[in-house]
């Protein structure tokens, strides 16, 4: 499974899972990802916690992409975490990915990491909390918005405005969200 465990603090200072979508079956059409209701227990303590001013450090702990693994899988699973973690997301909140390959000793030559393109995107701060519509979680920022789709369905939003992906590509509506995807959409020109 790519998706192996996340970690947020818990009301009473402790770890505690964030995301944790593991699965141990060796199917390799199981899915890594938890139910809707365990996701939003997980997005919800986040923004319980940027209410009450706390600093998070969330750790998204997955399996280091092998050459021969391609990387469009790898880039969708980290917006997904991403995406998840900007819904509930406050001033003092950290993401942090740690990637490494199960079984292997941790092993890194300089510049081999390299994140994703869409981590170079400006959101703006965020207007106000996450909401649900169209059964999408949606959040507003100044710049743009922010969609999490966390059930194995695809859903159809409607877009107000013009938009554009983090890619600079054109997005018109009705959108289709795909199932366990995060979408960051920037206001057409921002």
């Amino acid at each position: 499974s790519l998706l192996q465990s996340y970690r947020s603090p818990s009301r009473s200072g402790r770890v505690r899972p964030w995301l944790s979508r593991t699965t141990t079956r060796t199917d390799s059409n199981a899915s890594p990802f938890g139910s809707e209701a365990d996701w939003k227990a997980d997005v919800d303590a986040l923004a319980d916690c940027a209410k009450r001013g706390k600093a998070v450090l969330a750790v998204a702990n997955v399996k280091k992409r092998e050459s021969t693994e391609p990387a469009e899988q790898y880039e969708a699973l980290y917006r997904y975490i991403t995406a998840s973690f900007l819904l509930g997301m406050g001033d003092r909140h950290y993401l942090m990915f740690y990637a490494k390959v199960p079984g292997q000793p941790e092993c890194y030559a300089p510049g081999e990491e390299v994140l994703p393109t869409f981590c170079d995107v400006s959101l703006g701060k965020p207007q106000g909390d996450y909401y649900q519509a169209e059964s999408v979680f949606q959040r507003n920022f100044q710049l743009g918005k922010v969609l999490v789709n966390p059930t194995g369905r695809a859903a159809t939003i409607t877009l107000e405005g013009a938009w554009h992906s983090d890619k600079g590509e054109p997005v018109s509506s009705p959108l289709t969200v795909a199932g366990h995807t995060g979408v960051l959409l920037l206001r057409h020109g921002e």
